[in-house]
């Protein structure tokens, strides 16, 4: 997978119920939209841009990396678990965590590692930091 350049001008990407839109941030114009099969609230996706590519999941239960200033598909990993209450992306690396679960991706979206926490812990606030940047966890997945 080739990384598309960076864009001249900023898109403003949003994830929520099954798809990913990148934002014009003057109008509000949506310039392109990327939806999976399975769509509303009960389908969480989370979204981090690295390097001009979206890293967007769970998508149907895969990672999705789409170009990111037109939306285009540039490939998909399956996401080994329900995971991907909290997104984050440092040093060439895309985690996806929640329900105590933590998966690893490279920036070829294949899978590196997963890392499973407390069995008997059905958290989905999972929390990622590294020393000067955090992510918080979204309670609600």
């Amino acid at each position: 997978m080739n990384a598309p350049a960076h864009p001249s001008f900023p898109v403003l990407v949003t994830a929520f119920g099954g798809e990913v839109c990148g934002i014009d941030p003057v109008s509000g114009r949506t310039l392109w939209k990327h939806q999976g099969k399975a769509r509303g609230e009960q389908h969480p996706v989370r979204a981090v841009v690295v390097g001009g590519v979206v890293y967007a999941g769970p998508i149907d239960g895969e990672l999705h990396m789409l170009d990111y200033t037109t939306g285009r598909e540039l490939g998909r990993s399956k996401i080994p678990h329900s995971t991907g209450g909290t997104v984050m992306s440092v040093d060439g690396q895309i985690y996806f965590a929640g329900n105590a679960i933590i998966d690893c991706f490279g920036l070829d979206g294949r899978l590196r590692w997963s890392a499973r926490f407390d069995a008997d812990n059905n958290a989905r606030g999972v929390s990622l930091a590294i020393p000067g940047y955090a992510v918080q966890g979204d309670l609600r997945n």
